[in-house]
């Protein structure tokens, strides 16, 4: 079968009839994965990615954790009206939200690698082995080398935050890692 490139935009596209899809076992609109040897294309069906299985058990104790920490800062109307001044709403968030930005957007490629469910399950497993002692420095070491195995360019992003919390006066106690 002979088929004729055709103009689209700026590129060219391959028109691919219904029974060709069919006979490939591929839907409108899917993705499919093209490879060359440098003088043929071949068209294959991608193979469809298997919905990411969530970890909740560990997520939750994390989120318990992070839960009991606010309420430690609630419960001390000193540290809860610092706490307010750096976080949204509060007076010194614009200046800490315009260091923080380019930061984050830096160092953001090696952050998206943390959602990767191999890094998931293996945070998951961490959160469960030390669920009743998320402040230890033991859990802290752990989670880190996990962190530095799938992205390990963040450390740099770590020194960063600290030292820009530092010279804008940000507490200690909301200066993390």
């Amino acid at each position: 079968m002979y088929k004729k490139l055709i103009k689209y935009g700026n590129s060219n596209a391959l028109i691919l009839d219904r029974a060709i899809l069919e006979l490939l076992n591929i839907d409108e609109g899917a993705t499919v994965k093209l490879t060359t040897d440098g003088k043929s294309l071949t068209i294959t069906p991608a193979e469809k990615e298997q919905p990411m299985h969530i970890y909740t058990t560990g997520m939750e104790i994390l989120n318990h954790y992070n839960e009991k920490k606010h309420a430690e800062i609630e419960a001390d109307p000193v540290k809860k009206q610092e706490w307010q001044k750096w976080q949204p709403g509060g007076e010194n968030f614009p200046k800490l939200y315009k260091e923080m930005t380019p930061i984050i957007i830096k160092y953001s490629e090696d952050a998206q690698k943390l959602t990767c469910k191999d890094f998931m399950h293996e945070c998951e497993e961490l959160v469960l082995k030390y669920q009743n002692n998320l402040e230890s420095k033991e859990y802290l070491e752990e989670y880190l080398a996990i962190r530095r195995k799938y992205a390990p360019s963040l450390d740099a992003m770590d020194k960063e935050i600290r030292e820009m919390r530092k010279k804008l006066g940000a507490p200690d106690t909301y200066i993390t890692m």
